[in-house]
């Protein structure tokens, strides 16, 4: 904020290109983190795949998921996208547990097809041990 206030009186395009592209930058990272990043997955009735980003709750139907992958390529390592028919993709972070998250998709829909590279199974190996994902069991009614 205060390098938005010293350009008022500053023209220099440089630094106004300089300073537009790390907004954007800013915003960007900002809707990817709070919009699309889950922090929060699980399967709910057999049926339905559903998870919480920092903003927004979202349900899709386990048969519209067509596959599990990396985005982005290698630049991606480190996040898993799970991606479904006709929908924005959950984002996930490649940290340990996520396996388990992949494990209950397979144990209802086996056919979907789980993409994973070497770089992938090496970031989730030596991710840090403290953080995470957990399988939440939900009681039998």
């Amino acid at each position: 904020m205060l390098l938005l206030l010293s350009l008022r009186g500053n023209t220099d395009p440089p630094l106004a290109v300089f300073v537009a592209l790390w907004v954007g930058a800013l915003a960007w990272m900002a809707y990817w983190f709070l919009f699309r990043m889950a922090y929060e997955i699980g399967v709910v009735d057999g049926s339905t795949l559903r998870w919480h980003t920092v903003m927004t709750t979202h349900e899709a139907s386990l048969t519209r998921i067509q596959g599990v992958d990396t985005p982005f390529g290698p630049f991606g390592t480190g996040l898993r996208r799970i991606r479904l028919e006709g929908q924005r993709s959950p984002l996930l972070m490649g940290l340990p547990g996520v396996g388990e998250i992949f494990a209950m998709i397979l144990a209802i829909r086996p056919d979907v097809p789980i993409n994973t590279s070497w770089y992938d199974r090496t970031y989730e190996r030596f991710a840090i041990r403290n953080v995470h994902w957990v399988q939440i069991v939900q009681p039998v009614r």
